[in-house]
C-alpha cells in the first residue's frame, strides 16, 4: 500500500508539473504586455500562485522514493500528433519568454501505439529540457516521424549550452551534483531525465544523446509499434 502511495504521489506531482510551467508563463507575458493596472494585477496574481504551487510540486518531486516506484504501462493506438500539439501549446510561453526560435516537423496525423500519459512526458519533459538550457534567440528544433512501420522517432535538438562527458553519463542517474540551472536561473528538479528513460524503457524503446558543451544537445527518443 505503501508502494502504491508513492508512486501516486510522484505521479500526480510531476503530470501538474507541466501544465503549471504552461500557466506562469502565460501570466508572465500577459502581466508584461497588458496595460489596464486592475488586469495586470489579476495576471501578476496568477503567476504568483502558479509558482507557489510549482515550488511545493517541485519539493514532492524531489523525495528519494521518485527514483525507486514501480511503473506500468498501458498503451493504446492514438494520434501521437494530436497529442503533442497539446504539449506545445503548454511550452511555447516558455520559447516566447525567451524570443527563442521553436521548430517544428511533424505530420497533421501519425497514428501509434503508446502510452498516453507517459508520451506527454517524454515530450514535454525533454522540449521543457530543450527550452531551459538554450539561451534567448536560441533554437529548439522537433521532428516527429515513423521511420518504418515498426519504428517511431521523435528528435529533439537544441542550441544550448550542451553537456560534457562527465554530464552525459550521469544524465540519466538523478544524482544531484549533476543538477543545473537554466540559463535564465530556471529551476529543475533534476528527474525528468530519470523518466524520461524509464519511459522509453518501458515501451520497450531506446533514447540516445549527443551533446559538446557550447554546441547544443540532441535526443533521439525510438519507440516500437
Amino acid at each position: 500500500m505503501n508502494k502504491e502511495k508513492d508512486e501516486l504521489i510522484r505521479i500526480v506531482s510531476h503530470d501538474l508539473r507541466n501544465p503549471l510551467i504552461g500557466v506562469t508563463g502565460f501570466a508572465e507575458i500577459l502581466r508584461d504586455e497588458l496595460d489596464d493596472d486592475q488586469h495586470k494585477e489579476m495576471a501578476s496574481i496568477i503567476l504568483q500562485s502558479g509558482e507557489a504551487t510549482l515550488s511545493i510540486v517541485n519539493i514532492l518531486l524531489s523525495s528519494d522514493y521518485v527514483k525507486n516506484e514501480t511503473l506500468r504501462i498501458n498503451r493504446k493506438v492514438c494520434d501521437v500528433a494530436e497529442i503533442t500539439q497539446g504539449i506545445l501549446t503548454l511550452v511555447r510561453p516558455l520559447s516566447l519568454l525567451k524570443n527563442q526560435r521553436l521548430e517544428i516537423d511533424m505530420p497533421e496525423t501519425l497514428s501509434w501505439k503508446v502510452d498516453v500519459e507517459k508520451w506527454k512526458q517524454i515530450v514535454g519533459n525533454l522540449l521543457n529540457n530543450a527550452i531551459k538550457f538554450t539561451p534567448d534567440e536560441g533554437t529548439v528544433r522537433m521532428k516527429i516521424y515513423a521511420a518504418d512501420e515498426k519504428t517511431l522517432k521523435l528528435e529533439i535538438a537544441d542550441s544550448g549550452v550542451g553537456m560534457d562527458s562527465e554530464q552525459l553519463k550521469n544524465l540519466f542517474s538523478g544524482r544531484k551534483k549533476f543538477h543545473r540551472l537554466g540559463t535564465n536561473g530556471e529551476d529543475t528538479s533534476g528527474l525528468g531525465m530519470v523518466l524520461i528513460k524509464k519511459y522509453t524503457d518501458l515501451h520497450g524503446g531506446n533514447i540516445e544523446v549527443h551533446s559538446k558543451p557550447g554546441e547544443g544537445t540532441a535526443f533521439t527518443v525510438t519507440l516500437p509499434a
